[in-house]
């Protein structure tokens, strides 16, 4: 799924405010979100994937990420620091 969003609104918009309407894609996730996953991997003895994330959130610490859960561990969560970043991930398409 790609989601759309207007060139003039990505360009005027903060940072926090592109990233609310980004939330909508499956792949990003907050450190919050990746943190609860970690709980939830540690619970169910899925150690691996524990270590995984907690690699990810330690070397590489943002508050937003692109991580596809469904891949576990043979994905690795990318930081989203700015606009950029978003753009790089392949999920946002600006409009005219």
């Amino acid at each position: 799924m790609v989601l759309k969003i207007n060139k003039k609104d990505f360009e005027t918009k903060s940072f926090e405010e592109v990233m609310e309407i980004a939330m909508e894609h499956d792949c990003i996730c907050t450190a919050d979100d990746l943190q609860n996953y970690v709980i939830d991997a540690v619970n169910n003895a899925d150690h691996n994937l524990a270590i995984h994330l907690l690699e990810t959130l330690r070397d590489c610490f943002a508050e937003y990420y692109d991580y596809d859960y469904t891949m576990g561990t043979l994905n690795e969560p990318n930081p989203i620091r700015d606009k950029e970043d978003l753009i790089d991930t392949d999920y946002i398409e600006l409009i005219d």
